[in-house]
């Protein structure tokens, strides 16, 4: 069952994963994210049109966080 959060940001457009793609990273310090959340990007330019970005749990986003730091 999905909970509020996710229902929210998936009406706004927003993807929320359960997991880091490869190539992926998670944004440090971003402050505007949902209670809960890390935003996490493909790594690729904002600029250069290829950019994409989405949420994933924080304890996900640890995870990742030991596991590629």
């Amino acid at each position: 069952m999905r909970n509020n959060t996710e229902q929210q940001e998936e009406g706004r457009g927003m993807a929320v994963l359960d997991h880091v793609p490869e190539g992926w990273k998670v944004i440090d310090g971003c402050t505007n994210a949902p209670a809960g959340y890390r935003f996490i990007s493909n790594n690729k330019s904002r600029f250069g049109g290829e950019y994409q970005h989405a949420l994933v749990k924080e304890d996900v986003a640890i995870e990742w966080w030991f596991n590629n730091t």
